[in-house]
């Protein structure tokens, strides 16, 4: 069963930079209180079912991890569960754990989240 999120989506400008928008989806509940998951958003009214991300419903914000199925984008929300309370608005993410979950779930993390940790480890 589909429930409505107000995600938000980065449209590309003809400039290069993009602007924010909020946008209405279907996305799919999972076994954690606050985390959906949903196909890629490419724009307004376009996806790319090959590539899954979980989401923060509370705030819309996804999780800048990439998952080739709906399946694991689902087991790593299941998975991270007990790492903070998602339900909330503003959760607070051990991220280097977070980073070692979606390894096991095949998921690729977006390369300016290992560029922080790289940061913060020196």
């Amino acid at each position: 069963m589909t429930m409505h999120v107000e995600a938000i989506l980065n449209i590309p400008l003809d400039n290069g930079r993009t602007m924010p928008t909020r946008m209405g989806i279907a996305a799919e509940p999972t076994t954690t209180d606050g985390l959906v998951v949903f196909p890629k958003l490419l724009d307004l009214f376009d996806y790319d079912d090959s590539v899954w991300h979980v989401t923060h419903a509370p705030t819309g914000r996804y999780l800048p991890i990439d998952f080739p199925t709906e399946e694991q984008a689902a087991g790593f929300a299941g998975a991270i569960g007990g790492l903070a309370d998602w339900a909330s608005l503003a959760p607070v993410v051990d991220v280097p754990a977070l980073v070692a979950v979606a390894s096991e779930y095949d998921g690729a993390v977006h390369q300016r989240v290992l560029d922080a940790l790289g940061r913060r480890a020196v």
